[in-house]
């Protein structure tokens, strides 16, 4: 766990990905300095309240069949509206074209409209920490619409790694597989997934910050032949 001092009061405790990224193929604790050329980028496997060995193995089971860089890449990207400045910035130096926006696709139509045969996700909307607000969402100005849900990201049908910025899009500590987009993903067709538990930032004009750039560089590495791990 990842501990930071979040001035708006909420989020202290930040469940985190961090301390596993890399590690040193010897012992990196043994009074050396780090080798970041001798070692193994890596992440976690969330895990879930009744989770089962059929759920665990999945990932494995896919990893043996495919390797993102082996099939030609095929890029989707949903943003909020009132993000789309920034989105497009990032979303044009992964696949040289625009993104999706919502509220003008909803969780209906945003499937329809991506397809079900891309392999490289990019999503920047907003989410929710509540139990009931599984989905990611879309926003002009007071208008928020449901823009993706655990049930769309099943339909997909190609394997692929995915990078989003909302708020708790990477969600999965005490909720069930079908209240994290997170859990149905890596249950189902992902072979990577960058997003954040708690609150991200970002900005609305320009190359953006924190997420936007994490996510935005993240996808691009993918993109230009690095494994997940080194991407992250």
């Amino acid at each position: 766990v990842e501990y930071y001092e979040d001035r708006t009061g909420y989020d202290n405790n930040i469940s985190s990905d961090l301390p596993y990224t890399t590690l040193d193929k010897s012992s990196p604790w043994k009074n050396k300095k780090y080798d970041f050329k001798n070692s193994m980028r890596v992440g976690r496997l969330p895990t879930f309240k009744n989770e089962s060995f059929n759920d665990f193995k999945t990932y494995f089971e896919n990893i043996k069949f495919c390797t993102i860089n082996n099939r030609q890449i095929v890029e989707a990207g949903l943003a909020a509206k009132q993000w789309v400045n920034t989105s497009n910035i990032w979303f044009d130096k992964i696949a040289n074209k625009k993104v999706l926006t919502s509220p003008q696709l909803d969780k209906f139509s945003a499937i329809q409209n991506i397809g079900t045969e891309k392999n490289l996700l990019y999503f920047n909307l907003h989410g929710a920490e509540d139990t009931d607000a599984c989905d990611w969402y879309g926003q002009e100005k007071d208008n928020y619409p449901s823009a993706f849900s655990p049930s769309n990201i099943l339909k997909q049908n190609s394997l692929y790694v995915l990078g989003v910025e909302a708020c708790y899009g990477a969600r999965y500590i005490n909720y069930k597989k079908d209240q994290s987009i997170l859990l149905t993903a890596i249950t189902s067709k992902c072979l990577g997934f960058l997003g954040s538990s708690k609150i991200a930032y970002g900005a609305c004009y320009g190359e953006g910050s924190c997420a936007d750039v994490m996510i935005g560089a993240y996808l691009k590495s993918v993109k230009n032949g690095l494994s997940i791990g080194e991407a992250f």
